[in-house]
């Protein structure tokens, strides 16, 4: 074997997807490549001509040009072209010239359409349906052995689940058990917490904290059942739930004890916020809970700066961009929650009932290692702007300031509540949305997007639950606004030109890269948003918004966990684009450059927008009609 023979073989099995195939194979493939090369500045493929060839890059780089005119991508090492026209009849569309000195691998026609029919991953990486790669991709990243990238105890706590960690059978009372006894079972049994059950089935939780609340501080009658005091029908999850995904939910829902019920309803046992964060090996998410327990604003502000180094470490470890945007939104939810309370604390008590609102990113809970605060305050119908205007005016101003303080920047938009439109009672927001509604202009529509991504998290729920209720009820009637809804989803335009070429940004700061957040995330986003206010739908996060608009058979299921896989696969492109930035030193952004991608990446990045393009379609012909 020849040492030029030895390269080839060595440089393909590196490669995707000649690495899938067995020694043989590629020592039989490698000897029907040719060798070719290239000049810097001289033209390897013409418009216009006939190719015969699958090319690969083994050194230097080429950039094509759609039609010889518009720029569309430039590949380096490893990268292939040429292969497109060998699917139709061989005559090429885009015009590839040499940027630098080039060497290239050519595999010619008949040897590549041989590799098509008779090797899988071949056929796979080349020539399959999007959907099916995308899917394949997605498979294949969750699970690749991730033994080179963690040690054993993130490997462990990564595939934790929580019937691990239940340590002992729970300590159960009855309904009907004393207030006394029940306190004196927590205390033979040295726990804080028991739980309430009859006939094996759960009726609620009684914890130290319910004692010390509910009856010492209130002087409540020790002898009474303990059902009077207990906390009735608890958050419950099921066995085989993963560790850091209960843990999430405590943290959002500010309990710190979860109730594990199994199928039959039967409860398994207890598991603490503790119990889980004792096996973390990195405690990412116990940030939140350093902010939760904050006594100033300075604190707050620290622990939010490692936000970005958190980000690194869930994509080091693996994470899915879905439980990353959740831990990330959780330590966001904690900061304006602290935030929000110390500023009460400075001001003095609120003189009506209001809640804080998240929008955009916090509320769907997909924040990354970059973003700014959308926010306002909703008040009760109680409000008097004379008389209480003031008090919020500088309960918001001082919050927002915080924010921004603590990275959380002012959104360039004012969607904060420092904004006095943002400020406003419930019947003034019903108004609003209503406005939306009724007289929908394409502009506003557009503006107004944000707002329909809206979850409360902190304050009088009550007031947030009567909002959302307003909206989903009335959404669904306004086809017109449904209408400009969907118009506005069409405007969000993926980085996909004719033939899978990517379209990149020209202007000087961001040249030769595409926005992935608004080219890539948001389209989504729009799409999801959009069927489910038309079929009132109250899911704010994107995935769980897909999941029940295929429940409800809105979205066959075959789109929607094509659109589920190429939201997940973008949004983990973003978060592994900011992780690297951040591991450089460098400020996370949105805009990627596709040279850093992998040839894989860029592949199936392809195929994700390829699916975001075709779920725009089907959204125009469903609620597109209604403008004119």
């Amino acid at each position: 074997m020849t040492a030029e023979l030895t390269d080839i073989i060595n440089f393909l099995a590196e490669h995707h997807p000649f690495k899938e195939m067995t020694p043989e194979d590629l020592s039989a493939v490698a000897r029907k490549i040719n060798i070719s090369y290239a000049r810097r500045g001289s033209l390897v493929l013409t418009p216009g001509q006939k190719n015969t060839n699958l090319y690969m890059v083994r050194k230097g780089a080429v950039e094509l040009h759609e039609g010889g005119i518009n720029f569309t991508a430039r590949l380096g090492e490893g990268s292939f072209f040429g292969y497109p026209s060998l699917f139709r009849d061989g005559i090429i569309r885009n015009q590839v010239t040499a940027i630098e000195d080039c060497l290239f691998y050519a595999l010619p026609e008949e040897e590549f359409k041989a590799l098509l029919t008779g090797h899988k991953p071949f056929m796979t990486f080349f020539a399959t349906n999007e959907t099916d790669r995308l899917r394949h991709a997605l498979e294949e990243s969750k699970s690749r052995g991730l033994q080179d990238r963690l040690t054993d105890g993130e490997i462990q706590f990564l595939g934790l689940k929580l019937e691990a960690l239940i340590k002992q059978d729970p300590i159960c009372v009855s309904p009907d058990t004393t207030i006394q006894e029940a306190a004196l079972v927590m205390s033979g049994h040295h726990v804080s917490t028991v739980l309430v059950t009859k006939s094996e089935q759960l009726r609620g939780i009684f914890t130290d904290k319910d004692l010390r609340r509910r009856v010492v501080a209130k002087g409540h009658d020790i002898g009474d059942q303990v059902k009077t005091v207990m906390t009735p029908d608890p958050l419950t999850l099921p066995p085989q739930t993963p560790a850091i995904r209960a843990l999430l939910a405590m943290m959002q829902h500010n309990f710190h004890h979860v109730p594990v019920v199994d199928e039959e309803g039967r409860v398994r046992g207890l598991v603490s916020a503790s119990d889980i964060l004792n096996r973390l090996s990195s405690n990412a998410v116990y940030n939140a809970a350093r902010i939760e327990s904050a006594e100033d604003v300075k604190t707050v502000i620290e622990t939010v700066q490692s936000v970005p180094e958190i980000v690194l470490s869930l994509m080091k470890t693996g994470v899915s961009a879905d439980m990353t945007g959740h831990v990330v939104s959780s330590i966001g939810e904690a900061a304006h929650k602290k935030l929000l309370e110390l500023a009460e604390k400075e001001l003095g008590p609120p003189p009506v009932p209001y809640a804080l609102l998240a929008f955009g990113s916090l509320a769907r809970c997909d924040q990354t290692a970059l973003s700014d605060q959308d926010n306002g305050f909703v008040l009760s119908d109680d409000y008097v702007e004379s008389e209480h205007g003031p008090y919020f005016k500088k309960l918001a101003e001082k919050m927002c300031a915080d924010l921004d303080a603590a990275g959380y920047v002012f959104c360039g938009g004012n969607i904060m509540a420092s904004n006095d439109e943002l400020r406003i009672a419930l019947s003034d927001w019903k108004k609003t949305f209503d406005r939306w509604f009724s007289e929908p202009e394409p502009k506003a529509v557009m503006h107004a997007t944000i707002f329909f991504d809206l979850r409360g998290i902190y304050g009088d729920m009550s007031l947030v639950e009567q909002l959302r209720a307003h909206i989903t009820e009335n959404a669904a009637q306004s086809r017109i606004f449904l209408a400009h809804l969907t118009e506005n989803a069409r405007q969000s335009h993926v980085p996909l030109g004719f033939f899978r070429r990517f379209i990149l940004l020209r202007n000087k700061e961001h040249a030769d890269r595409f926005d992935i957040k608004k080219q890539g995330v948001v389209p989504i986003q729009d799409i999801t948003r959009t069927h489910s206010l038309a079929h009132g739908i109250e899911e704010v996060n994107t995935l769980e918004r897909l999941v029940r608009l295929k429940e409800k058979k809105i979205l066959m299921p075959e789109d929607a966990n094509n659109l589920r896989d190429a939201y997940e696969f973008i949004a983990e492109v973003r978060f592994r684009h900011q992780a690297r930035q951040i591991k450089r030193g460098d400020k996370a952004d949105n805009f990627v450059n596709p040279e850093e991608l992998s040839t894989l990446e860029r592949e199936h990045l392809r195929d994700a927008f390829e699916i975001v393009r075709r779920a725009q379609e089907r959204l125009s012909r469903d609620y597109g009609g209604g403008i004119y």
